[in-house]
């Protein structure tokens, strides 16, 4: 054994061939700890050699790597994947938040998404399918229409009920068949086929029915025919089953009204009450409507009950008449035989006795109690409430009948100071707003005009005190004043009595001119100029008088004191190519101030009110100047339109024609960019909404058939499709109400 043994190397032989720096750092014999050497020979002897495991080794790697061909393609599958599976989740991101207040927005969400492949959009298409609860062979390369996936999608599940119901058959056969056949220990078995086969009734026919509601939803966009709604109808009734018999009236009830039927010609008008969603804003109407019926109501049956305790104390007052008397002053008859008799005594009996029953009646009947009148705080509280309904819904109507509500005469100063102060500081919309209506509340008579200067002033001898925290005082105050200088109805000399606090400090000349301005936005420097010359207002009024050139240069007031002899028409004739590139250049261009716009059209235009051409050019600048972008990128400001709005309402005078001839010019605009998605219909919901264009007006433009403006107009009207059913549909909740 010692001999064998004695050609193996010691352990002062082996050498480990690691890492060189720590063999000299006489670590050997630590890092060969734990590993099985590997003996290798080195100048006729055996070495050990060992591989430390103990550090990480870093290989390079380079940026494009070689990869196998299947393995490429593998990669790009996985990627192409995660970005569909991506997709797929934002889509239903947005279904789940699907509600009518948020649709326009979550439809422009869902439009930018990168549906770039047919695979992905029949995903989407069967995402919505999904949510309803209800196979192209496009070549590579060629676009997909999503419509016409989405409709072929809808005739694959309508023409999938057959089938289902077919199925439904066989599976019945099939538990009638267990029941005489099978044996007693398979009674569960049948009973767990049976309730499989209920459940599965109910999951069909409720994807039957929300398929059937979709397709008439469809039919309201105009994407189906009559013809394939008709195909539909007939396919249900012949099937004559229940489950189609039901559908037939879900789809008759959801599109009946729309059908080319002799009950459709008549108006015909669905019993019950619509199932269309509603918004926040509908829902909340509709229960002040309620609340409002119920508050009436009430009224008419406390003035009934009052008026049957007078009947019985006049009565009470009086002799009681017989039987007789009480048929004749009454006027009915018990007896045919008698009637024409006892009709004249009545008469007769009624005049004799009408100035004896007014006096019973002024004596015998009881002062009326004076309703009692609100309060400063209250007037202040029912204040704020009115406006942020009336800024809201921008229903001026409804806001005059509340104020005519409040019934509190000797306070209501009081609910012109606080309608100052809680808008003074608010937007430029809001004061504008608030100063219309407390215009169309002093025309009315609702509102005196001392009762208005009273309540005006109680803020204004504060401006001063303010001036340091708001900079803009004068602006906001003429803001909120302007609207008062428009029609006449208010004589403009109660500027004198409101600027009266300011004259002390020489404050009152800087008011009247921001009440100027702001008037002079809205009608023009010539109407307005014309109005303080009629008035008789002189600037000594306001100010002191060394001071007046120069503040006139100053505030650029310089139209009221200009001649007022120069003539109302313009002398010479501008054809209407030059007007229309002079609007151009004002509001596209240079982007002027509705002041200067106004000042030139009455300067240079001949009736303007009256020349629909006239009407068109000025409707056609200020929607292009709205109009940003280009191409399927072009995209709507509103606040142009918003800020143009008193220009277009002071020509467009809410005249049907007017209006119909700037749906036209709008109409023309539209088609000259080639019909950018969503522009038209943001321009409509802005005119609506600023109450430019009437509904009337909106009505009037969809059922024109004019030979000459049709061009363009059926692509526009495909565009604006959901503006005009959401219109029936709030007449629809307004005639229930």
């Amino acid at each position: 054994m010692e001999q064998e043994n004695s050609n193996a190397p010691s352990n002062r032989d082996m050498h480990v061939v690691d890492d060189p720096t720590a063999t000299q750092h006489g670590q050997s014999k630590k890092n060969s700890r734990g590993h099985k050497p590997k003996r290798i020979k080195l100048n006729g002897k055996r070495k050990a050699t060992s591989c430390s495991i103990s550090q990480d080794v870093i290989l390079h790697k380079a940026e494009t790597p070689w990869k196998p061909k299947r393995k490429q393609d593998q990669t790009e599958t996985e990627e192409d994947t995660k970005v569909t599976a991506e997709l797929y989740k934002r889509v239903r991101s947005v279904l789940n938040k699907l509600t009518p207040q948020k649709f326009q927005t979550l439809v422009k969400q869902l439009s930018e998404m990168d549906i770039t492949t047919e695979e992905r959009l029949k995903g989407v298409t069967d995402l919505i399918f999904e949510r309803i609860k209800v196979a192209s062979t496009s070549k590579q390369g060629e676009y997909v229409n999503f419509r016409a996936i989405l409709l072929m999608r809808c005739q694959k599940v309508f023409e999938k009920d057959k089938d289902s119901e077919k199925e439904m058959d066989e599976r019945r056969k099939v538990i009638e068949q267990t029941q005489f056949f099978c044996r007693f220990e398979d009674t569960g078995k049948r009973e767990e086929l049976r309730k499989e086969l209920e459940i599965s009734e109910i999951k069909e026919k409720n994807r039957s029915f929300g398929n059937i509601r979709f397709i008439g939803e469809l039919f309201h966009l105009k994407m189906l025919t009559e013809n394939i709604i008709h195909d539909c109808l007939f396919k249900l009734l012949r099937a004559k089953d229940e489950v189609s018999l039901e559908c037939v009236c879900w789809l008759l009830s959801t599109i009946g009204k729309d059908l080319d039927t002799d009950e459709a010609r008549c108006k015909w008008i669905p019993r019950g009450n619509s199932k269309t969603p509603k918004t926040l804003d509908q829902v909340q109407k509709k229960v002040k409507k309620e609340i409002q019926k119920r508050q009436i109501f009430l009224k008419q049956l406390k003035a009934q009950h009052k008026t049957k305790q007078e009947r019985g104390s006049e009565a009470k007052g009086s002799r009681s008449p017989s039987g007789s008397e009480m048929c004749a002053s009454d006027g009915w008859d018990v007896g045919g035989s008698q009637t024409t008799q006892r009709q004249g005594q009545s008469r007769e009996s009624s005049r004799g006795r009408e100035p004896h029953r007014v006096e019973i009646e002024k004596s015998s009947k009881p002062a009326q109690p004076t309703a009692k009148e609100l309060t400063d705080k209250e007037i202040e509280k029912k204040t704020k409430t009115i406006l942020d309904e009336y800024l809201h819904l921008q229903d001026i109507k409804k806001a005059i009948f509340c104020v005519e509500e409040l019934k509190s005469p000797s306070v209501m100063h009081t609910f012109v100071s606080s309608a100052v102060n809680y808008v003074l500081e608010r937007s430029k919309i809001a004061r504008n707003q608030t100063g219309l209506l407390l215009h169309e509340l002093v025309k009315k008579n609702v509102l005196s005009v001392s009762v208005y200067i009273q309540g005006l002033i109680e803020v204004v001898r504060y401006a001063e005190d303010m001036e340091n925290e708001i900079p803009n005082i004068w602006q906001y105050f003429g803001e909120l004043m302007g609207p008062m200088v428009q029609d006449g109805s208010v004589p403009l000399n109660f500027l004198l009595k409101a600027a009266e606090p300011l004259k002390e400090n020489n404050k009152a000349g800087l008011l009247v001119a921001e009440v100027l301005h702001a008037a002079s936005h809205r009608e023009g420097h010539k109407k307005v100029g014309s109005l303080w010359r009629l008035s008789s207002l002189k600037w000594e009024d306001f100010m002191v008088a060394g001071d007046i050139k120069k503040f006139i240069v100053d505030k650029k007031v310089e139209f009221t004191v200009g001649d007022n002899n120069q003539p109302s028409t313009p002398t010479v004739s501008i054809c209407m190519e030059a007007i229309q590139d002079k609007l151009h250049q004002l509001l596209i261009k240079e982007k002027a101030d509705n002041e200067v716009i106004f000042d030139w059209i009455e300067e240079n235009v001949d009736d303007p009110i009256d020349s629909l051409k006239f009407i068109r050019a000025l409707m056609t600048s200020v929607c292009e100047s709205a109009i940003t972008g280009s191409g399927s990128s072009a995209r709507v400001l509103p606040e142009v339109i918003k800020n143009r709005g008193d220009l277009l309402k002071k020509y467009l005078d809410n005249r049907a024609e007017s209006e119909l001839q700037a749906l036209y010019a709008l109409q023309a605009v539209i088609h000259k960019v080639e019909h950018p998605q969503g522009v038209l219909r943001t321009l409509f919901d802005t005119l609506y909404d600023e109450d430019i264009i009437s509904e009337d007006g909106f009505n009037q433009w969809e059922k024109s058939k004019d030979p000459n403006e049709q061009e363009g107009k059926r692509i526009a009207m495909k565009q604006v499709v959901q503006f005009f059913s959401w219109l029936r549909e709030a007449e629809d909740d307004v005639s229930d109400s």
